[in-house]
Order: structure tokens, then C-alpha cells, then sequence
């Protein structure tokens, strides 16, 4: 569109986005500070343009595919276009519609915190439905015309974004190194999974015991099974915490304070076995990873972290393996 523009854009997928640009141009002349009456050109128009995008590594930044849509409604005489490229438009006055169609292509970068710079350049093909007149002032009407027409499009666009750069990025996961399919080194502190001891069935007394001692078992009549999608934090004091080394699901007792948990949980589990309820208990286990890396390798990275904890206590304790409750959150920071 030769005309200003405002446009607005909207984030749809990991890579894809929608948006429309709209643009009016209202004065008659070529340039907007040219009020001579005696320079014969005329120029009015309306345009909107609504376009989908694919970025090939990130939403708003780096390499970019649109594919977009065009109608404007115009007013045109006596205008000098590239090349005469149209020369029509330079000879009379044309007043009608154009619908188009097209495929672009763009480079998006950020030079400033809330605000980027887009190169875009592409062309649509239309149908323009019109009337020619002899003059650029005269109602002489010579002519209605349909045309296919081809339209260029070369844009610098300057876009703001509400959400900083630094923190677009943190959304995004910037701070990655991948190598090859299964090795990710993240720049962040190690990932935990949380651990809730809870009963099941009727209240029995050792548990009971336990409960008031441990705040991470849960008598019965709290219980409620975890899923993916309604998985939330619970109290801290309710938790207990295993860490895992980066990118890792095997369970080390010798990192950091996992020792102290294991031995708490495997306690808890043989003090009730020991008391001839180990069929009415259920431990349940949540895995969680960080928000780096990719989504796919972060949800089956937590669920192998939690699976390693039941492992580790199954074999410790006798427990089934329908006396485990376990679940991958996949990315989950906000437990931290």
C-alpha cells in the first residue's frame, strides 16, 4: 500500500501469527504537502490487507513466509509510476476496486527493546474492476474496464511490541544449546520434581500419625488424583523435592539434598508397611522440567524423572506398580 498504514498483528502458534493492515489516503496529491491547483495529479485510495505469517525459527523475529489478501478502492489520475509501469494511470483517471491475493516474504529483527524492524517484499495478483475517465478532474466517462493486474509489494515496517525483547526471548527459550536429538544444555538452575505421600482409603492410624509429622502426606478425604491439565502448586510445605542434574533422569542420591528426601519417603512407605497397610497406600509423583528446550523433549524428559523415583521406592519398599500415581507436567517454572 503507497498509502500510510496501521497495522496490527497477533500471535497464533510457536511459529505463525495473523494480522491485518489497513491504510487510507485522503488528500488529493501525489504528496500530502502539495496543495498546488494547478498540478493535475489525483490520488485517493483505501486499502486493507489481512495477512497470515510463518517464522522459520521464532514468532516476530528472524526469516518470515506471509501469504495475504488486498482490496482497495481508488481514485487515481495523472500519477508517475516506476518504470510506467502502469501507464493508464498516468494518462487518465481510473476509479474503481482491486482484489488480490499474494505470497511475501521478510526478515524481522529487533534493534530496540519494544520495538522491530521488518524488511518485506512480495506480489499479488488481482482482478481491478473500473472506470477510465479522460481527465483527472473531468467526468468524461470513456470506458469500464477488468483487468488482471500484478501489484509489488516493498515494505519497511516498524513494528512496537507491548512484551520487551529480553523477556520474548525468555518466552521463547533464547537461551538454548542443542545438539544433536537428545542433548540440551540449558542456561538455568537444576530442574526438581515434587513428591506427595497420600492415602488412599479408610484413615488408619499409623498414616494419621505420620501426617501430623510430615505435611507432605495427605490424609484420604484430601486426596484427589493429578492430571496434566489441572496440575497446580501446591502449599510448599506440602512438597518434597527431588533434584536432577541438567537434562538428566537418572536419580543420584548423592546430588545435592536427595539423600534426605529418599530416605524420608522410604521411611514413611516401610513405617506403614511395617504396620500391615501397605496395600492402602499411594504415592503420588509429579515430574517437572524447565521451560528451555523443546516442548516435546521437556514433557517426556519429566515423566522419566518421575518414573525413576517410583523405581527407586518400588524396589526399596515392595510397592506395586498401581500404588504409584505419576504424572509429567512437562515445563513447569512456576512450581519454583
Amino acid at each position: 500500500m503507497s498509502e500510510p498504514n496501521l497495522g496490527l498483528e497477533w500471535q497464533t502458534g510457536e511459529h505463525w501469527s495473523v494480522g491485518v493492515d489497513a491504510g487510507i489516503k485522503a488528500w488529493p496529491r501525489y504528496l500530502a504537502w502539495d496543495w498546488d491547483k494547478q498540478n493535475p495529479t489525483h490520488w485517493r485510495n483505501f486499502a486493507v490487507a489481512p495477512e497470515v505469517r510463518y517464522y522459520v525459527k521464532e514468532v516476530f523475529r528472524g526469516v518470515f513466509f506471509g501469504a495475504d489478501a488486498l482490496y482497495t478502492h481508488y481514485n487515481v489520475g495523472d500519477v508517475p509510476t516506476p518504470f510506467h509501469m502502469y501507464p493508464e494511470v498516468e494518462n487518465y483517471r481510473l476509479q474503481g476496486s482491486f482484489w488480490a491475493g499474494g505470497l511475501a516474504a521478510g526478515y524481522a529483527w529487533w534493534p530496540w527493546q519494544h520495538w522491530r524492524l521488518e524488511l518485506e517484499a512480495g506480489a499479488a495478483v488481482g482482478l481491478a474492476a473500473y472506470d477510465r475517465y479522460e481527465c483527472d478532474h473531468c467526468g468524461t466517462l470513456l470506458s469500464k474496464e477488468r483487468k488482471v493486474g500484478v501489484v509489488p509489494k516493498l515494505a519497511l515496517n516498524v513494528a512496537y511490541n507491548p512484551v520487551s525483547r529480553e523477556k520474548h526471548r525468555a518466552r521463547r527459550g533464547s537461551n538454548l544449546t542443542i545438539s544433536g536429538t537428545d542433548t540440551v544444555t540449558v542456561l538455568t538452575p537444576p530442574v526438581a520434581f515434587v513428591v506427595q505421600l497420600k492415602e488412599v482409603k479408610a484413615p488408619m492410624t499409623v498414616a494419621d500419625s505420620l501426617a501430623r509429622q510430615n505435611p507432605w502426606i495427605i490424609p484420604i478425604e484430601k486426596y484427589r488424583p493429578l492430571t496434566y491439565l489441572d496440575l497446580t502448586r501446591p502449599a510448599a510445605d506440602s512438597l518434597l523435592f527431588v533434584n536432577y542434574e541438567l537434562n538428566s533422569y537418572a536419580l543420584r542420591r548423592d546430588y545435592m539434598n536427595n539423600a534426605e528426601v529418599l530416605d524420608s519417603m522410604q521411611s514413611a512407605v516401610e513405617t506403614i508397611r511395617d504396620a500391615g497397610s501397605t496395600d492402602e497406600l499411594l504415592l503420588s509423583i509429579v515430574g517437572l522440567a524447565s521451560i528451555e528446550g523443546p516442548r516435546r523433549l521437556n514433557d517426556s524428559l519429566s515423566v522419566r524423572r518421575a518414573r525413576a523415583v517410583a523405581e527407586y521406592i518400588g524396589k526399596r519398599t515392595g510397592l506395586a506398580p498401581r500404588q504409584f500415581d505419576i504424572v509429567g507436567k512437562g515445563e513447569a517454572w512456576d512450581w519454583f
